[in-house]
């Protein structure tokens, strides 16, 4: 499975520690399908949110110069405290959960 995953992490272009990231995300929230299911679409959002973060600076470099990182990152951020708020990335409920929410959250 292992081998299988650093494949498809290097046919998507993608590092292989981000194939590392996606096992801990997995695996450190057990708690139940749904918890882990939401972890995995955590992690690859973030991946694409980064991804795509990192196109806009270099797309908005031209213009705004040393101001782009700033300006792509502050909008991120709103993006993200926005997706808080969402039932599929919405942190946990019960003081269990919370546990297993932080101990995940913290690898990042």
């Amino acid at each position: 499975m292992a081998a299988f995953a650093a494949w498809l992490s290097a046919a998507l272009n993608l590092e292989v520690w981000v194939m590392f990231a996606g096992f801990i995300a997995w695996f450190t929230r057990p708690t139940s399908l749904k918890n882990s299911a939401a972890a995995m679409l955590c992690l690859w959002l973030g991946i694409a949110i980064g991804a795509v973060s990192h196109v806009a600076t270099g797309a908005l470099i031209p213009s705004l110069d040393h101001m782009a990182l700033p300006a792509v990152v502050f909008l991120v951020a709103i993006l993200i405290v926005g997706l808080r708020t969402q039932a599929a990335t919405k942190g946990p409920t019960s003081a269990v959960e919370r546990e297993t929410w932080c101990s995940a959250v913290t690898f990042a």
